[in-house]
């Protein structure tokens, strides 16, 4: 499969090769309609992009981000479809927990936080799936500019845990059982990124 293609960004010359099959992928593309054939690219795709970000010349290639961006922008318009959107929703997030800082920060982290709070309202089982793999992919240099910080209080925090009447205390909007687990593991995770943050959480609850 193409999994196992060797492509590497080690050198100007394998970056060529690299960015080559990207482009071929997305030249392509307009052809893969079948949801099961998406999922299958999609699958392979993580594992490339995974292995090529493994590479310290992966952030400085402006070919490579760019293709990356365009593939970005391509799983945006799959997931329009709503049987697609689950499986696109999850490469989405692999491509923040796999690339470098700079492309969760210069835009698509915040643009997929959003997309994760929207996605919610139908979905809140794998919108909260979501949002543990998004807090867990956040860049310290997120966190170090206080984009995390802002999310957390005028978003994230509001979406999970909104402020009673009282305007003091905080209640759980998300109540069933099988919630609980990624609902104690967003606070967890937003303990490990920044404990401030986490402390301002917990006296407001109790």
């Amino acid at each position: 499969g193409i999994t196992n293609l060797s492509l590497s960004l080690d050198t100007p010359e394998y970056q060529k090769v690299a960015v080559g099959f990207f482009k071929f992928f997305l030249d392509n593309a307009k052809k893969i309609e079948r949801g099961v054939l998406r999922l299958k690219f999609l699958e392979a795709l993580t594992v490339i992009i995974k292995n090529l970000n493994t590479s310290d010349k992966a952030a400085g290639s402006n070919e490579y981000t760019i293709k990356l961006n365009d593939v970005w922008n391509l799983i945006i318009k799959w997931s329009s479809k709503s049987k697609h959107t689950p499986f696109c929703y999850t490469f989405l997030q692999s491509m923040l927990t796999n690339t470098f800082p700079s492309f969760f920060i210069n835009s698509h982290g915040q643009a997929f936080l959003d997309m994760i709070i929207k996605y919610a309202k139908n979905e809140p089982e794998q919108s909260l799936i979501l949002l543990v793999e998004w807090i867990k992919s956040v860049p310290k240099e997120y966190v170090q500019n206080n984009d995390f910080q802002t999310n957390m209080k005028n978003t994230i925090l509001p979406f999970l845990f909104p402020m009673n009447k009282d305007n003091v205390t905080r209640s759980i909007k998300y109540k069933s059982p099988n919630h609980t687990d990624n609902l104690v593991e967003i606070v967890a995770q937003i303990a490990i990124k920044q404990n401030e943050i986490y402390i301002n959480f917990i006296n407001s609850i109790f």
